[in-house]
């Protein structure tokens, strides 16, 4: 491949995008510190130096709704077998569960905002 010196890339490519897609697109060459040109070409050609950025979630959030998830199924399964489930402990299942959610929301917010 040639390049001359004064246009190093003399070829332009382009692509149809979605309004959201165009936004994902810019947002994530931005997270990646790049321009949409160097991001898009380093996809495409497989390039080292861009890296998807990522949502990181503390796993002890994680871990809390999982075990709110299972509260939830083994109140499910019991309902469900026709046993009385105790009032109290599901509205606090569902309270926590709303907490438990709520608190990875806005971890992914905050992330989504930087």
């Amino acid at each position: 491949m040639t390049d001359s010196p004064q246009h190093p890339r003399p070829i332009t490519l382009g692509g149809r995008f979605s309004v959201d897609e165009a936004d994902l697109v810019r947002l994530r060459a931005q997270r990646s510190r790049l321009t949409v040109s160097t991001y898009l070409r380093s996809l495409a050609l497989d390039a080292p130096d861009v890296q998807q950025p990522r949502l990181l979630v503390d796993p002890e959030l994680v871990r809390q709704i999982i075990r709110v998830g299972v509260n939830l199924n083994q109140i499910a399964r019991k309902l469900n077998a026709g046993h009385l489930v105790d009032g109290f402990g599901l509205r606090q299942c569902l309270v926590d569960t709303l907490v438990a959610l709520d608190r990875v929301t806005e971890r992914i917010a905050e992330e989504a905002r930087q």
